[in-house]
């Protein structure tokens, strides 16, 4: 079994507050595929900080039993290097306790991180993009 979760997070510097939303994708061999999707929002956010919730979120859903690799998509380059690499981002304002819980389940689960290039037609990534900006202005009462 492999776990694919594609994430994305969106953040309106200007009155901070953010959204992300995250597929994950179940792919049992000789089985079917299955996904879900969780979404959330903050109402003190930073860009970064909505990049890794999403990811946080969806590795909570995940059963501790699960010894299977855990494959996280991303379109920043700082939250592949943080999975990969154990390196936090060097702007990593206001996200200690996610960067913590990020650590806690790289020791838990077999997680692998692919940078991939935003907004390139991705249907998933873009899905979660718009999701996540569509959430964010409707907490400042703007339109997308």
């Amino acid at each position: 079994m492999t776990i694919t979760i594609i994430a994305d997070g969106s953040c309106h510097q200007s009155e901070k507050v953010g959204a992300w939303a995250a597929l994950v994708v179940v792919d049992i061999p000789n089985m079917d595929t299955y996904s879900y999707r969780i979404e959330g929002s903050e109402k003190t956010a930073s860009s970064y900080r909505m990049e890794i919730a999403p990811v946080v979120a969806a590795l909570k859903t995940i059963d501790p039993k699960y010894k299977g690799r855990v494959n996280v998509l991303t379109d920043h380059s700082g939250l592949a290097d943080a999975i990969n690499r154990h390196v936090p981002h060097r702007k990593a304002d206001h996200c200690d306790d996610l960067l913590k819980e990020l650590k806690d389940f790289t020791m838990q689960y077999r997680i692998k991180a692919e940078y991939r290039k935003g907004h390139t037609g991705d249907g998933a990534h873009e899905w979660c993009d718009r999701l996540s900006k569509q959430r964010s202005a409707e907490m400042i009462g703007v339109g997308v």
